[in-house]
């Protein structure tokens, strides 16, 4: 494996292992468990778009894409985790769907999406302490 192909076998893995600590940082968010944490208050940021779509659709997608990616580079782990991940873009596609086609009523594809991805996440994380255990 050459320099540049190095580089971005290492840039997609780190990509997912950040995605899926953001993934996890919502599961928690949303689960309660940083309830006593003191959090820093944030000023509101004017935007037009729905967050919540944002932090439970498009992170657990955008990390099945990365686990996707980490596929193409045919190490057998991230062939495993790119398998993981068709289920979890199945499910992240229903969201969309769910979102934008369906008629109003239950909305079940954002908390499905969080399901999927925090099972993923905790899948990428657990490759990158075997893989740090494993090379150090």
């Amino acid at each position: 494996m050459n320099a540049q192909n190095a580089t971005r076998y290492r840039s997609v893995r780190v990509t997912s292992y950040i995605l899926a600590d953001c993934v996890l940082f919502v599961t928690a968010l949303v689960s309660g468990l940083l309830n006593g944490v003191p959090l820093p208050n944030v000023a509101p940021i004017p935007v037009q778009v729905d967050l919540s779509i944002v932090a439970f659709v498009v992170l657990p997608i955008a990390l099945t894409l990365s686990a996707i990616a980490r596929a193409a580079t045919r190490a057998p782990t991230d062939i495993v985790l790119g398998a993981l991940a068709v289920p979890c873009l199945l499910a992240g596609l229903f969201a969309l769907y769910q979102h934008v086609l369906a008629t109003p009523g239950i909305y079940w594809g954002g908390l499905l999406t969080l399901v999927a991805g925090t099972i993923l996440a905790f899948a990428v994380l657990a490759d990158a302490v075997i893989e740090y255990l494993v090379t150090t």
